[in-house]
């Protein structure tokens, strides 16, 4: 309808991921656990969770919406992972759960 305006995610207004889940996920170093716990807790407070785990999207989300929070999730795991693994892990998959999956398997 004309005039009303759609509320815009929070996790949109995320502006630097990297303040948040400040360790840099390197497949050299043994911060996979601590990386895995920031990012998890980063998820559930955006509400976010269902990303990565395989819960059942939200049903007040469109579907477009959770495309882009997915396109987002990805950007911001690329962000806090090194650039050797980046460019291992963007091979790995089209969702952030295949990342997440993936980098699973490799730590």
């Amino acid at each position: 309808m004309a005039g009303e305006m759609k509320k815009l995610h929070p996790a949109f207004a995320v502006n630097n991921i990297k303040t948040l889940v400040p360790i840099l996920l390197d497949i050299k170093q043994d911060e996979y656990s601590s990386w895995v716990f920031l990012f998890e807790l980063h998820l559930q407070a955006h509400n976010l969770a269902f990303l990565i785990d395989g819960s059942t999207t939200p049903t007040d989300l469109e579907t477009a919406t959770v495309n882009q929070l997915d396109a987002l999730c990805r950007q911001w795991m690329f962000s806090t992972m090194a650039k050797d693994l980046m460019l291992t892990v963007l091979k790995s998959g089209k969702t952030a759960k295949e990342i997440w999956d993936h980098l699973k398997k490799l730590f």
